[in-house]
């Protein structure tokens, strides 16, 4: 069900857009309207705000938030300024409350294993793009390396801030190597490794025994 303040066609192309992911994320992750998940009287709701500050303001998510997802209440906020709210944004939050639902709302989800879900099953083109930047980075030997992901939590660093940080990669020819990054650059690059990392995952193990997996990282 999606809420919005102002434009109501606006409104039925994000409800149906999310109807369409929600069937291909869903089943693609294992989980269909059996679960339960989904129903009329159990829906997700969608809130649409007229304008960048008051999604912001309602939200509290940081400067660079596009969208988010309130994973108990089962809820989804963007705004109508987001320019990428339907291509990207709406599947990516679908998939975060998705998941998070099939491992039964953990407190202990990992951050690179639950963004790494939702950018991975934005799309098929976003999947192409994804793995494009991830060999860019890995041929100037600056993509992260896992334990620099596992250790790291995106949502204490200020995109807009002056810090910089330095982080662990392992170069193409197995070295252990260190850069110097920006906090924008540091966060794309984390979402680009934590997403080309569960593709492989998901690839090398197949999306059952990957659901499996995932519930025994979330269970230690």
């Amino acid at each position: 069900m999606v809420y919005s303040s102002e434009n109501n066609i606006f409104s039925k192309e994000v409800s149906r857009k999310a109807e369409i992911y929600y069937q291909r994320i869903a089943y693609g992750l294992g989980y269909g309207r059996h679960s339960g998940f989904w129903t009329w009287d159990n829906s997700v709701k969608i809130f649409i705000y007229h304008d960048r500050d008051s999604y912001l303001k309602a939200s509290g998510q940081p400067e660079w938030s596009q969208g988010s997802a309130d994973y108990k209440n089962k809820t989804i906020s963007s705004c109508e300024g987001s320019t990428s709210l339907i291509g990207s944004v709406l599947p990516h939050e679908i998939a975060h409350l998705i998941f998070k639902y099939s491992m039964e709302f953990k407190d202990n989800v990992p951050i690179w294993l639950d963004e790494g879900v939702a950018q991975w099953e934005e799309s098929d083109a976003a999947r192409h793009e994804l793995l494009t930047k991830a060999k860019e980075l890995y041929e100037k030997d600056t993509l992260l390396s896992i334990k620099g992901i596992l250790r790291l939590n995106i949502k204490f660093i200020d995109k807009n801030g002056k810090r910089f940080y330095f982080r662990t990669v392992r170069t193409k020819e197995g070295a252990l190597g260190i850069v110097v990054l920006s906090p924008d650059v540091l966060i794309n690059t984390y979402y680009i490794k934590s997403g080309a990392l569960v593709g492989y995952l998901i690839g090398f193990y197949g999306n059952d025994r990957f659901k499996d997996l995932c519930q025994r990282i979330c269970n230690n």
